[in-house]
């Protein structure tokens, strides 16, 4: 039977400190409305939620200095084979008294309520964050309706000048188109006749040279010479038609160019609204494209700092009510007591039950289980309040330095392996029984029982 405490003999749990929060909000609250101004002020923060801005330790320091020698479990043991004066013998008297182990967790409880807030904070400075840029874009979004819509009535003015001045050149330009192409008319027109004529006077020429051809007239010679000169002037009057045409063209081409120069600026100022106003849209879009990265970078450093507190929380839970899971003891002082290597128990502090009569304590040492001579040998004391130890902490059962070490001096100190202790009951049941404390029955059916564990002995 081994009565110890368990668990480490001090526990020091590390407080992440987080950045302050009030001044990020009022920092971004404040410019936000400016939403250049806020894209400064959000490069300026962003490595406000980097990472913790430092951290603070809380000790707890269990019933004992330090854990428990194995000598202080073999000197437990051999004391339950001796008779003890007093009545009652206390194993180890605690260090911690009730008030400082309920200060122990509240502490606890004041970390895990910090923690929480911590959490509550970091979500109201996640929360600020998203107001202040709901609020940026908001001012980003009226800023580019008010562009559109006041570029948009520019342009119907510019558009709408820009149309009536079209009209008015428009027609001047026909006026003019019409002016030089009745003034070339007039030149060309008598040219235009004699050509015609020519022409019929060329044709009836070639036919005429054909016939005398076709019939070998002498006169054929002179008809070809003077269809060559028909032909000549008529190629003359073909060129100078041509000619006054380009001129007429070249006219009118100068009347479209200087109307389209005209209209130019007007048209270049309505090109230029329009770019301008596509350039300054652009120029919205990627400032709010800007606060979007900055804002989601500290957003997501916020939400590390809030997972790693969240974490922590879970951490801490390991303290209150998951004790069996993970590598974490609590430092809560109570007692373990260890039934065989299945069972492990819990109970507020126990002090042994002495008594001067040997019966009741081979009673004990006989007893059909680990956890009957426990009954027998202990009884807890008050001071401790059940809601303090809702869960036992199996540490003994674990594969750790301590466990294993209680482990191996239980299994050397079975008082049923060690051939002194049994002839040290079958003494002391010679002894009783001469004595009178006990009848011939009872020193048969104990003598059996210490025979029934001889089975168990591994070595002398």
């Amino acid at each position: 039977v081994m009565v110890d405490l368990l668990g480490l003999h001090k526990t020091s749990l590390r407080y992440k400190l987080i950045p302050d929060v009030e001044p990020f909000i009022k920092a971004v609250d404040k410019v936000s409305v400016e939403p250049e101004n806020y894209l400064k002020g959000l490069k300026g923060l962003s490595g406000h939620f980097k990472d913790f801005t430092g951290q603070e330790t809380l000790t707890f320091t269990g019933l004992v200095a330090q854990p428990p020698k194995l000598g202080e479990i073999n000197g437990l043991l051999e004391r339950t084979m001796e008779p003890e004066s007093d009545v009652n013998s206390i194993i180890f008297n605690p260090i911690l008294e009730d008030a400082e182990v309920k200060a122990v967790l509240d502490s606890l409880i004041r970390l895990h309520k910090t923690l929480e807030e911590d959490q509550k904070t970091l979500e109201n400075a996640k929360k600020g964050l998203q107001e202040s840029l709901d609020t940026a874009r908001k001012v980003l979004k009226e800023e580019s309706l008010n562009i559109k819509d006041g570029s948009l009535k520019i342009q119907e003015r510019l558009k709408g000048a820009l149309e009536k001045k079209r009209g008015g050149l428009k027609k001047k330009l026909d006026r003019e188109i019409t002016r030089v192409r009745s003034s070339y008319k007039r030149q060309t027109g008598p040219l235009r006749e004699e050509r015609t004529k020519r022409k019929r006077k060329l044709t009836r020429a070639e036919k005429r040279v054909d016939q005398l051809k076709s019939t070998d007239d002498k006169g054929t010679l002179d008809s070809e010479k003077a269809l060559r000169e028909l032909k000549k002037k008529f190629g003359e009057l073909e060129k100078a038609v041509k000619s006054l045409e380009g001129k007429r063209d070249a006219e009118i081409k100068v009347l479209r160019v200087q109307f389209d120069a005209e209209l130019r600026g007007d048209e270049e100022k309505l090109a230029d609204e329009r770019a301008q106003t596509r350039d300054r849209l652009e120029e919205i879009q990627s400032l709010e494209a800007e606060i979007l990265a900055e804002a989601k970078a500290i957003s997501g450093q916020i939400d590390a700092l809030s997972r790693r507190k969240r974490n922590k929380l879970k951490s801490l839970d390991k303290y209150k009510v998951e004790l069996d899971e993970g590598d974490l003891e609590i430092n809560i002082p109570f007692y373990v007591f260890h039934f065989g290597r299945k069972r492990f128990d819990f109970y507020p502090p126990v002090e042994v039950v002495g008594s001067p009569g040997l019966f009741s304590r081979f009673r004990r040492m006989l007893a059909d289980d680990l956890e009957s001579k426990v009954n027998m040998l202990i009884r807890p004391v008050g001071g401790f309040s059940d809601r303090f130890l809702e869960r036992a902490v199996r540490s003994l059962g674990r594969d750790n330095q301590v466990g294993r070490a209680y482990r191996q001096e239980a299994e050397r100190l079975n008082l049923f392996r060690s051939r002194e202790a049994v002839d040290q009951m079958m003494l002391g049941l010679t002894r009783l029984r001469r004595g009178g404390w006990i009848s011939d029955g009872d020193y048969i059916r104990l003598q059996e029982a210490i025979v029934d564990q001889i089975g168990s002995i591994s070595h002398p």
